[in-house]
């Protein structure tokens, strides 16, 4: 099955004996990331859940991968214990999860932004939408304005959003689905019959450019609506960032409720790189997850330009293809 992973596959590709089949073995060389600087971030005697670590030294503006089994306090100590601190200095609000305690944090500088690409953290509602994290909904609503049969109705953006009463189906209030509620057994989810799932009013979710509906664009494939949108060069650079984290399968009209964990996180980091990210600490958690060697041959380049503007990269996470391009690692026992 083929040809790729993923979406990419489901195609017959070979029919025949195993032994005539020549497979093609994935090797990518992937060169090392070059550390500029030799300060580091110190953080001393980090204890949680009762246990004591040992001191963890960090590269700033490096790249570290962290490994070891589940259990060992990888996620313990870098997330709730470091992370979780320098949050806390940064913005002055502790994030939703259980602390660490430490005897000194030491940081040779204050870091623009503090990230932490990790699915368990809640960051979305029951609207949020790939098209509303990524902010492509707006570049697609202006495209559509500006046509002819959107200017002759003088619609605003309004009437393109599921959240504004001017283009909500009234009868779902942009929701697409009816939640009849049974006392005794599960609620029943039906779509709704005015706008057919659609969450638009019909006449705006059938406004037209000439070769799509407002409806295809929300729902087609990004890889398939944004080849045919002029964008500018940050949404260019954002669709680039797509494709190289394997989502242009997604549809913008996609709720983040519903996609796997690999899927929130790469959104999430996409919600963030909407700014240049730069002189930031950014900590990933099992981002591989999903993907094959093709495309974490993709994502480990992409990690190293984001270590080449500045940024302080720390991955948690087992797979040892991290270990080409990292210059610092960690192993819990």
């Amino acid at each position: 099955m083929g040809p790729g992973a993923g979406h990419r596959g489901g195609e017959v590709i070979f029919e025949g004996k195993r032994s005539d089949y020549k497979f093609i073995k994935f090797t990518h060389k992937l060169a090392p990331f070059t550390l500029k600087t030799t300060k580091k971030l110190v953080l001393r005697a980090p204890e949680i859940y009762g246990k004591k670590f040992r001191d963890i030294e960090l590269p700033i503006n490096g790249i570290t991968w962290v490994q070891g089994k589940s259990g060992t306090g990888k996620t313990a100590v870098l997330i709730n214990t470091l992370a979780a601190q320098l949050h806390y200095e940064k913005e002055g609000k502790h994030l939703n999860l259980t602390r660490g305690t430490f005897n000194s944090l030491i940081k040779a500088i204050d870091f623009k932004d503090v990230i932490i690409v990790d699915a368990k953290l809640n960051r979305y509602t029951s609207r949020s939408t790939v098209g509303s994290m990524t902010g492509l909904f707006p570049v697609l609503r202006k495209h559509f304005l500006g046509h002819s049969m959107a200017k002759s109705l003088g619609l605003k953006e309004g009437h393109l959003s599921y959240n504004s009463e001017l283009g909500q189906c009234p009868k779902c209030e942009g929701r697409g689905v009816l939640l009849v509620e049974m006392q005794f057994l599960e609620d029943i989810i039906l779509t709704c019959e005015d706008c057919k799932g659609r969450k638009l009013k019909t006449a705006y979710s059938n406004i037209s450019d000439g070769d799509m509906t407002v409806h295809e664009a929300f729902s087609f494939p990004v890889s398939e609506v944004l080849e045919r949108v002029k964008l500018t060069p940050k949404f260019q650079r954002i669709f680039e960032y797509i494709k190289i984290l394997n989502l242009d399968y997604l549809a913008l009209n996609r709720t983040i409720n519903s996609l796997s964990g690999g899927e929130k996180q790469r959104i999430y980091l996409l919600n963030k790189l909407q700014k240049n990210l730069t002189d930031s600490i950014i900590f990933f958690e099992n981002i591989s997850f999903g993907l094959s060697s093709v495309e974490l041959a993709k994502l480990c380049e992409f990690l190293k330009n984001l270590g080449q503007l500045g940024n302080t990269i720390i991955i948690i996470d087992q797979e040892p293809m991290f270990k080409d391009i990292s210059n610092n690692s960690l192993k819990f026992d």
